[in-house]
């Protein structure tokens, strides 16, 4: 599964790292496309992240795309003049769209939202339906997390999506005990 991360300065950099390194880990590619014109985004917290591409003139050789949140990035995610042609591509032909805390606004602003449950960091009176107390959400093929804490969960959502739509030989449930297992290793090293 190859999958489109839209990057914007301003994002949520561990929304977007975290995802991208889950994801990696479950053998999904992920290319992070800089919509700023330039070979890298600076981040909500000032970390500057070199991407694999600028622009996202390639998009329709993507299963999906990925909008990771963060303030300003969702605001500039929003705002990006080629959004609504990425939406309508990845909607009329039933791929991924996959959005973070802040970014499914991005979806419900450009009017793909409607008709769909969804998370986010908050209930944002979003066109759609918000479910509290939800953490990370799938609805055919949209994939929502509440927030950065959910990231490794948003990722694992979209390996089982991957595998589940045959693009994908990944088990996310091996990957996510081996990741459990480290953990348990991490914060116990006697064990």
């Amino acid at each position: 599964m190859r999958l489109l991360m839209l990057m914007a300065d301003g994002l949520e950099e561990c929304e977007a790292l975290m995802t991208r390194d889950v994801l990696i880990r479950g053998g999904v590619e992920v290319v992070m496309a800089s919509i700023n014109n330039k070979p890298y985004v600076i981040g909500q917290y000032k970390l500057i992240i070199n991407v694999n591409q600028i622009g996202a003139d390639n998009y329709k050789d993507f299963d999906g795309m990925i909008l990771p949140g963060g303030g300003l990035g969702t605001k500039n995610l929003d705002e990006y003049l080629r959004m609504d042609e990425l939406l309508s591509y990845y909607f009329k032909n039933n791929k991924l769209v996959a959005a973070i805390c802040a970014a499914p606004s991005v979806i419900s602003n450009h009017g793909y939202l409607d008709g769909y449950n969804f998370v986010s960091y908050a209930d944002m009176n979003l066109k759609g339906t918000f479910k509290e107390g939800e953490c990370v959400m799938r609805d055919r093929n949209v994939i929502t997390g509440k927030n950065v804490l959910h990231s490794a969960e948003f990722a694992f959502m979209m390996i089982e999506y991957g595998k589940e739509k045959g693009l994908l030989d990944t088990n996310p449930y091996d990957l996510k005990d081996r990741i459990e297992d480290h953990r348990a290793v991490l914060y116990n090293p006697y064990k």
